[in-house]
Formats: C-alpha cells, sequence, structure tokens
C-alpha cells in the first residue's frame, strides 16, 4: 500500500513539474520594419521570412530564442554591443566581412525594374532615361539612375513606391525584387506588374554573428541544412515570397527553352529511362525518410509546445483520488483493529488506484509516438472523451454536440484524439475574451464522407490571416508555437481525409473530413 502511495505520488510530481528544457538560449535581433524579412505588425508581433526561419532552425537545433526587433542601425550595432548573439538577416559585403561572420546563404537579394504590364518601350536600365522611375530611399544610392538621366522619385517605402506604379504616377519602378513579389502579393496586383530585363546587384542574404563565434556559426548552419532538408525552407519562401512576378523576356525565352529541352528530354529518356528510374526510387525514398523524421520532431515539439494545458487536466483528475486514498492512509493507524473500516479500505482504494493507473495510460498513449493504425472509431464517443479530458478548460464554455451516436469513421484513434485536442485548444483560447462562448459541433454526414464542423463565436481571423493558418510556425496568439494546425492536417491527410477553416465576424469553423465507415 505504501508503495503505491508513493508510486501516485512521484507520478503527479513527474506530470506537474516536467517541462521541455533546451539546450541553449540566444538572443536575436532584427530589424523591426523590413517586410516581408522581418518586420512589427500592427498588433505588435514580430513577423516575417526571418523569424520563422528562426524558429525552424531553433527546432532542430534544440535552441532557445529570444527576439529583439530594433531599428535597423540599432540591429547592425547590437552585436558589437553586446546586446544579441546573432542578427538574424544582413546582406553580406566584403566591408562587413571585417565585422561579422556570415552563415549559409539565406537567399539571393537583387534589385529589379518593374513596369505595368501595357508598358512596351522599356526593356532595360538605358530605356529608362527621361523617364519617371520610382526608387525605395534606400535603393536610389544603388542604382545611379540620376545619373543615367532618370527622373527618379523617392518613396519613404518600397510599398508606397510600388503602388505609385500600379496608379501610373511613374513609369517603372526599380527596388529589392524578393520585397516586390511580397508586397504585390498582398496587394493582389501581381498580374498587372512585369519584370524587365535582368535582376542585378545581387548580394547573398544571411545570418551574422560575432567574427569569432564559430562555434554557433556552425550549429546555425547544421540547423539551416535541416529546415531545407525537411521542406520547411520551401513552405517559408512561398508564404513570404510568394510566386516571382512575370518577366516578359524571361517568358519568351523559356518557351523557346522548354521546346527544345522536351525534344532533347524525350531522346534522353528513351535511352535512360530504366537508369533513371532507379535513381529516382532511390531519392523518393531518402526524401520520404527525411520528411518523416522532420514530422516526427515538429509532432513531438507542438506536443511539448502545449502539455501546460494538457496537465491541468491530468493534475485535476488525479487529485480527487489522491485524496480519497490519503484519508484513508491517515485513519488506518487509528482504526486498524476496526473490520468495518478495513473492509471499506479493501473496497474503495483499489478502485482509486485503478483510476490513476487508467489516466497514466492515457497520458502516456497521448504523448508516445506511434504508427498510423486505421480502424473504425465511433465519432460521437472520441468527442466526449477528448470533452472530458478538457473539462477543466472548458467549464466556462457552453459546448453543443450534434453528433449521432452511430457515425463512425476509418482514422488513427490516437491521431484523431491528437486532432480533435488541438482544435478544441484553439477554440478555447479564442474565446478568452468572449461573453456568452460557445462551441457547436455538428457532423454532416455524406454516402462515403463525414464532414466534422467545429465552430466558435469568438473574433476568428482576417481574411490574409486565413490563408496561412494552416502552414508551419504561422499563429495569431501572442503565444503558442503555429504548429497545432499544420500536425493536424498533415495527420488528417494521412488518414485519407482532409483540415479546411472558414472564419467570419460571428467565429471560426475547423472542418474536419475523413472516411465513413
Amino acid at each position: 500500500m505504501k508503495r503505491l502511495l508513493v508510486a501516485a505520488v512521484f507520478l503527479v510530481s513527474v506530470l506537474v513539474y516536467a517541462r521541455p528544457a533546451f539546450a541553449q538560449s540566444l538572443r536575436v535581433a532584427g530589424d523591426e520594419n523590413f517586410p516581408p524579412y522581418e518586420f512589427v505588425d500592427v498588433d505588435g508581433a514580430f513577423k516575417g521570412f526571418n523569424v520563422d526561419l528562426m524558429k525552424a532552425i531553433a527546432l532542430f537545433t534544440d535552441g532557445e530564442l529570444e527576439f529583439i526587433p530594433l531599428p535597423w542601425e540599432k540591429a547592425y550595432r547590437a552585436i558589437h554591443t553586446g546586446q544579441v548573439d546573432i542578427i538574424q538577416g544582413m546582406k553580406v559585403t566584403d566591408a562587413r566581412k571585417q565585422h561579422f561572420s556570415f552563415s549559409n546563404t539565406l537567399v539571393q537579394n537583387t534589385d529589379s525594374i518593374y513596369i505595368r504590364v501595357e508598358t512596351t518601350d522599356i526593356r532595360s536600365l538605358n530605356d529608362l532615361a527621361g523617364r519617371r522611375v520610382g526608387v525605395d530611399v534606400g535603393d536610389a544610392r544603388n542604382t545611379n539612375l540620376e545619373q543615367q538621366g532618370a527622373v527618379v522619385v523617392s518613396y519613404q517605402n518600397p510599398e508606397l513606391a510600388l503602388m505609385a506604379l500600379y496608379r501610373g504616377e511613374v513609369e517603372a519602378l526599380v527596388c529589392n525584387t524578393l520585397v516586390i513579389n511580397y508586397f504585390s502579393t498582398r496587394h493582389n496586383i501581381s498580374s498587372e506588374i512585369a519584370v524587365v530585363g535582368n535582376a542585378f546587384n545581387r548580394r547573398d542574404y544571411a545570418i551574422a554573428v560575432a567574427k569569432d563565434n564559430t562555434q554557433l556559426l556552425e550549429q546555425l548552419n547544421a540547423g539551416i541544412k535541416a529546415v531545407q532538408d525537411s521542406g520547411i525552407y520551401d513552405q517559408l519562401y512561398r508564404k513570404w515570397f510568394g510566386v516571382p512576378i512575370a518577366n516578359k523576356a524571361e517568358n519568351l525565352r523559356l518557351t523557346l527553352t522548354i521546346m527544345i529541352g522536351s525534344l532533347l528530354l524525350i531522346v534522353f529518356i528513351t535511352y535512360a529511362f530504366e537508369r533513371v528510374n532507379r535513381k529516382l526510387k532511390q531519392v523518393i525514398a531518402e526524401e520520404t525518410a527525411k520528411q518523416k523524421a522532420a514530422m516526427d520532431k515538429l509532432r513531438e515539439y507542438d506536443k511539448l509546445q502545449f502539455m501546460d494545458k494538457i496537465i491541468s487536466s491530468i493534475a485535476h483528475e488525479i487529485r480527487n483520488p489522491l485524496a480519497s486514498i490519503r484519508f484513508y492512509a491517515e485513519q488506518i493507524p487509528h482504526k486498524i483493529d476496526n473490520p468495518k473500516f478495513m473492509a471499506a479500505v479493501a473496497e474503495d482504494i483499489p478502485p482509486e488506484i485503478e483510476r490513476i493507473d487508467a489516466l497514466i495510460k492515457e497520458f502516456i498513449e497521448y504523448t508516445a509516438p506511434r504508427q498510423p493504425d486505421q480502424e473504425p472509431v465511433p465519432l460521437r464517443e472520441s468527442l466526449e472523451n477528448v470533452l472530458s479530458f478538457l473539462h477543466v478548460q472548458l467549464r466556462e464554455i457552453e459546448v453543443v454536440l450534434y453528433v449521432a451516436d452511430d457515425i463512425c469513421i476509418f482514422f488513427d484513434r490516437n491521431h484523431l484524439r491528437q486532432i480533435l485536442i488541438n482544435i478544441f485548444i484553439n477554440s478555447i483560447d479564442a474565446l478568452s475574451q468572449t461573453p456568452d462562448p460557445c462551441i457547436t459541433v455538428e457532423a454532416v454526414v455524406t454516402a462515403d464522407r463525414v464532414v466534422l464542423e467545429i465552430a466558435d463565436n469568438g473574433q476568428g481571423v482576417d481574411a490574409q490571416a486565413l490563408l496561412y493558418i494552416f502552414d508551419p510556425f504561422f499563429t495569431t496568439k501572442s503565444s503558442g508555437n503555429g504548429l497545432g494546425l499544420f500536425i493536424s492536417r498533415q495527420m488528417a491527410e494521412e488518414n485519407g481525409g482532409s483540415l479546411t477553416a472558414q472564419s467570419s465576424e460571428t467565429g471560426m469553423t475547423i472542418c474536419l473530413t475523413a472516411v465513413r465507415r
């Protein structure tokens, strides 16, 4: 009996006090106003390609980061003043190499010439003489446009310069290529703008550390490679830089190149198909293994991040049976000779211990990684189990279920549980400031599918945020890792289903589609 009590107390201590630990803490500086690389948005959140990339690097190197957004002049000096360890993005120049060590290249920074699609008489820098040319204040120093006879019109930032071109206030724009890609996508005007000529002012863009900090540099380079190999880098690149604006001359050259290349490729494939096929299978197997390893690590990281919220439910459930066991333990020395009391001990304590054991097994099953194992799963039963598990967090929220008892889906039971927990925790967070909070759960059944709609009456998200809600590290909350919905969508697809989101002024709805059984 004493051993059981000691074991129960020990397990509660582990559940309550266990937290994820990281190898080191690093201070990271960045420009507070350089979208889409890095910027502080209207809500005060530090966002951008550099921020998301550093988070991904930290995930693969077990590093803990503290982000410090600064005006660029202060960020540039922050390493020398000892304020930070890393500057998360900087153009690489020979002068800067005297003061910093740089990581492997993150992106190639270039400038390009932009025109409206109907403009036909501008093809290169030489055609800008006598034309009104918009530039960002910083770019005017790099192009010598005035010496070439252009009428330079400077704007406070690239976004204003782009919109001036769109409205016809200038005839051309010379600016950072990736920055204009971002703003043209954001304003949905990519089809109205074209690139002419070749990109120029090509510079590497990398992470900067102190000149002698070779150990940190090696760690960052290893993290960059891991992020690139996992495929996360490509998703972040598309998320922040979008699709390049079309180049008129390049489109024609590309068409001719594709035609010639296609003919050569047909000849080559006829000769070497079998060899390429074997190599392709090997590459696919290697990349699949890398993707699986990266996804497993992301899932483990996501579980650790919101473990605090789950542990509160576990601790609450364990506390009640422990109180009963403690009462009997304190009375045993005084009533050990009382047959009725000892009979009650023998009758009441074992079920309480079994209750604790069941909770611990449930917790271990949730946290342990496992392969998908699909089976017919009763949907309402799974929902009720999750709602019971989270009842502490849901105690002030009305939950309405419109799910029939006989609905079953073909799904991995543990995957379904994690997806539902992620969705409900997001809804709980969204309802923290909502009067009369409510979550409505409804199942819509078709011939071969079940669509589970989980809707809350919170504030929802705007249309722009909705585009990226399933991207890794994207979050609209001040806390959280932005991995929950990303991982949930991956699990849904692994089980032959899908996960989508809808938002309005009356709240957010997450739809889980699964195969009906």
